[in-house]
């Protein structure tokens, strides 16, 4: 196994070759037309420190060929060394699993070099990655809390699964990480490999290797603490994602909250009062213009104390008042009891 980071240009003062980690992914490109100004010099300072590396292209909803052709144009004189990356997230995710698809397959026919594709472990199971998976690893993000963190050589993970790739390569559990030589956050990543296996799927011309090693998770929930009535709970810490939109736009499905893709709006919609938009990856609503889209992330605005009115053991699920907007069922794995 390997400890590792990645970084873009919101760490222009990181020097990579000093920070204690066995690999650095570096942020090239991002849509048509970004270049990220610190690429090579992050790039540079994690190969003169002899470290694995790799690069990627932020996705967006442009034309997913073209992105494919401007991102290799850019990453040219590192293909070979590093493993490609394609960042499927945010606007990226309006071209869904075959916009991405035609992206890995042009960079592929281009470089030779099979990339991984990077997303939020939800969406694994949004959208159907079945023509995907036998060529393309899979790089999963999911966090237990933006509490800042070293690195973790068991990261919790939730109990859905990895969809139709069975194990990620790479697994990215922390926004907030910790290490000496940074006094910022840094995105905290393990790959369930060895330095050979990182060699080969940033190879020309092989067939990206088999991974057998990695997680297979055992649900890290806090049912126990959270299933009984007058038990209080806190979203401190906690950001998610909207994955379904009221048409009037007052309310949102998180199916994190909801407990998988079945929520319903009478139980699980969650007043668009209640939260603050925040930037992908922080607990920060700065920038934000609080005008929520499918795809965006929100914190509550209330992170404690919540009070639990009823449960449903059979769906772990717990029901809580929302001052003024009604009950709400959230599910109660997702709930930290304080």
């Amino acid at each position: 196994m390997l400890n590792g980071i990645d970084i873009s240009n919101y760490q222009a003062d990181l020097n990579a070759g000093l920070i204690g980690a066995d690999f650095v992914i570096v942020k090239a490109t991002e849509g048509l037309d970004y270049i990220n100004p610190v690429a090579d010099q992050h790039y540079q300072q994690a190969k003169t420190a002899g470290k694995l590396l790799g690069v990627y292209h932020f996705m967006t909803a442009d034309d997913p060929r073209a992105q494919a052709e401007f991102f290799v144009n850019n990453v040219d004189g590192y293909v070979g060394e590093a493993v490609l990356v394609l960042d499927f997230e945010a606007g990226g995710l309006a071209l869904g699993s075959n916009g991405a698809k035609v992206f890995l397959d042009r960079v592929k026919e281009l470089t030779g070099v099979a990339p991984l594709i990077y997303m939020s472990k939800c969406t694994i199971n949004q959208m159907d990655w079945s023509a995907v998976a036998p060529e393309y690893g899979l790089w999963a993000a999911q966090y237990a809390n933006y509490a800042r963190t070293g690195y973790l050589s068991d990261p919790w993970t939730d109990d859905t699964g990895w969809g139709v790739w069975g194990q990620p390569a790479l697994f990215q559990y922390s926004s907030s990480g910790a290490l000496n030589g940074y006094a910022g956050n840094l995105d905290l990543d393990i790959a369930y490999m060895d330095a050979d296996a990182w060699h080969k799927f940033a190879g020309k011309d092989t067939a990206n290797p088999d991974i057998n090693n990695g997680p297979q998770p055992q649900p890290n929930k806090v049912v126990d603490q959270v299933l009984n009535v007058g038990d209080n709970f806190s979203f401190a810490d906690q950001i998610y994602r909207v994955d379904e939109l009221s048409a009037s736009r007052d309310e949102f499905i998180s199916n994190e909250l909801a407990g998988g893709t079945d929520g319903i709006w009478e139980n699980n919609g969650v007043p668009a009062a209640l939260v603050d938009e925040v930037t992908v990856g922080t607990l920060s609503a700065e920038g934000q213009d609080q005008v929520l889209q499918v795809g965006s992330y929100a914190k509550f605005k209330k992170t404690e104390p919540w009070t639990v009115l009823e449960v449903n053991a059979e769906s772990n699920g717990v029901k809580v008042d929302t001052d003024g907007y009604g009950t709400l069922w959230l599910d109660a794995t997702t709930l930290t009891k304080i």
